[in-house]
């Protein structure tokens, strides 16, 4: 048997176009309307898997959103003029 070939993904520099810290980048899909409703969703108490579910997000995004960590700018909608 001889050498196995080398894997060029392994040989490849790490490069990024964001911050390693920087998780923003994976709500880009959503709008700041739609990051408004998620934010007001996770204050409401809605369940973190349904969240998830509805807007493609992982619940560490969700994490995220409510402790600030990305779109700390983004204030949680109003849902009380929302029908369920």
């Amino acid at each position: 048997m001889g050498d196995a070939p080398a894997n060029p993904v392994n040989e490849r520099p790490f490069t990024t176009t964001h911050s390693i810290n920087d998780r923003s980048h994976e709500t880009k899909h959503l709008s700041k309307a739609e990051i408004a409703i998620v934010k007001a969703r996770i204050l409401r108490g809605d369940r973190y898997v349904d969240i998830a579910s509805d807007y493609r997000l992982n619940q560490g995004r969700l994490a995220d959103l409510k402790f600030g960590r990305i779109h700390a700018d983004v204030e949680p909608a109003n849902l009380d003029d929302r029908r369920s």
